[in-house]
């Protein structure tokens, strides 16, 4: 089931768009971490939908013309990926960029590590779901998992990022929680789809959390948005990879002009326990709902594992509009 969301005001299925504007910069860097290449590829498209045409328009630009469904592109030929490590990459802002999971970038460069990404390195990136030289693995039925506003937010470089919050209603932790978002020029001529990913590898029951995407540019300046959810793994009982994690959140400060909250925690991890990774994520809401910016912060290794009780501040900052409340989540790893 497909759900529409223009990047403002929106609910399921609505033929309206208003892009917001981009308040700053540095989430793509504490987010994605990862340049964009210069050639970004071909991706493939979703099966036909009917996405909805906006009527609204950015500043300064034409009003958009009401069009058909996207036309699928044509599927090139896959050829193999390699990407230079850069400074200030990451494995998570790599895993967003090309819409493949972290695991799967590990299990395609063996002996990387992923604590430590040295420039220059050049690495192989894994065909996404939609290459057709891939051959998927079977995928669970997706479950009737509540999702929210899918939100997107045209960026300085003229990409785009998406949100969509995802509901654990289920009894048991949830991971593996992925989605399929496409962007679709407003006049149908081109359509984009990529995977969306969760800030942490859990969702715990009841909890709802963003999966994030991002388009790298170029873009279109209108453009229609859809998402449906496509797998999510209950927590077998008995796992022993996630530790017990006691998170207290002390203070968020919200700057006075809402652009950024800075995030004061406490992580307490059971006191015989050892984390080799410890992650926490930050996810900034405004006044309607609206996801408006997070921030994955990861510490620790298997060569400095963490114990007892953690000390951590960070901050999250605003894609567009002001930051009314924050909420925290932490997640760790033996």
């Amino acid at each position: 089931m497909y759900s529409f969301r223009a990047c403002g005001k929106i609910a399921f299925i609505i033929p309206c768009m208003r892009l917001k504007p981009l308040f700053t910069l540095a989430l793509l860097v504490a987010l994605a971490g990862c340049a964009a290449p210069e050639q970004p590829e071909v991706l493939p498209t979703l099966p036909p939908v009917n996405l909805q045409p906006y009527q609204t328009r950015l500043p300064g630009t034409a009003s958009p013309t009401p069009g058909p469904s996207p036309t699928p592109l044509p599927t090139a030929t896959p050829v193999p990926r390699t990407y230079t490590l850069r400074s200030s990459d990451t494995l998570f802002g790599l895993s967003l960029f090309y819409g493949v999971s972290v695991d799967e970038i590990l299990a395609a460069n063996p002996g990387l590590d992923r604590n430590i990404l040295p420039p220059g390195k050049e690495i192989i990136i894994p065909p996404t779901k939609g290459d057709p030289s891939f051959t998927p693995t079977p995928q669970p039925t997706p479950m009737d998992l509540p999702s929210g506003k899918l939100t997107c937010y045209a960026a300085r470089d003229g990409g785009i990022w998406c949100f969509l919050p995802v509901t654990n209603n289920q009894e048991r932790p949830l991971e593996s929680v992925s989605a399929e978002i496409q962007i679709a020029a407003a006049d149908g001529s081109s359509a984009q789809i990529l995977n969306a990913y969760s800030l942490l590898n859990l969702i715990p029951p009841g909890v709802s959390l963003p999966l994030a995407a991002y388009f790298p540019p170029p873009q279109p300046g209108d453009f229609r948005a859809a998402a449906r959810l496509s797998a999510a793994l209950p927590l077998a009982e008995g796992d022993t990879r996630y530790l017990s994690v006691n998170l207290e959140t002390r203070g968020v400060e919200i700057d006075p002009g809402g652009r950024s909250a800075r995030i004061d925690a406490l992580v307490r991890l059971p006191a015989d326990a050892q984390a080799s990774r410890v992650w926490l994520a930050a996810i900034a809401y405004d006044s309607e709902g609206d996801v408006v910016g997070v921030r994955r912060k990861e510490m620790g290794s298997k060569n400095a594992p963490l114990s007892g009780e953690l000390e951590i501040r960070f901050s999250v900052y605003s894609l567009a509009g002001k930051i009314e409340r924050v909420e925290v989540f932490a997640e760790a790893r033996p």
